[in-house]
């Protein structure tokens, strides 16, 4: 009889088909930097999540830097998408228009101690523009983007 088999690991293509099912509000992936740099089919993953509505941000960190040093290097990222209303006033993120700064509120549930403020940039020209003209405090929206890591040290 052969041992049973215990999976413990998920592929990427599990990763994505979890994804589009239950539509997470963020997704958080671990793997070597090979999965990034080696693997024929990445850039159709990254497009898969794109479409689904999720940005990414690849983050490498040296697992020794971590303060594990038996484990290779790993990179992670975690790409959201929130919907919330825009707090307050917007501002311009640079001289001219390209950029703008906005905070959104957001709120998994119906109290008021459940929200949660973020700061949040566009950084595309065309949405900066329109966050910039087209929106007022109050107004509900929908975001896309990934959370950068804690500046430490």
């Amino acid at each position: 009889m052969q041992p049973q088999f215990e999976r413990t690991r998920a592929t990427a293509l599990d990763i994505i088909a979890a994804t589009e099912v239950h539509r997470y509000d963020a997704v958080l992936c671990e793997n070597v930097i090979e999965f990034a740099t080696d693997w024929e089919l990445f850039d159709w993953w990254l497009s898969g999540m794109a479409i689904l509505g999720y940005r990414h941000q690849i983050v490498c960190a040296s697992s020794a830097h971590l303060g594990d040093v038996d484990n290779p290097t790993h990179h992670s990222g975690i790409a959201v998408t929130l919907d919330g209303f825009l707090y307050d006033e917007v501002v311009r993120g640079d001289q001219g228009e390209t950029t703008a700064r906005f905070r959104l509120i957001v709120s998994p549930t119906d109290e008021v101690v459940d929200e949660m403020v973020l700061p949040c940039t566009a950084t595309t020209p065309a949405l900066a523009g329109a966050v910039l003209h087209d929106l007022a405090p109050g107004d509900q929206l929908r975001i896309t983007g990934y959370l950068p890591a804690p500046h430490t040290g």
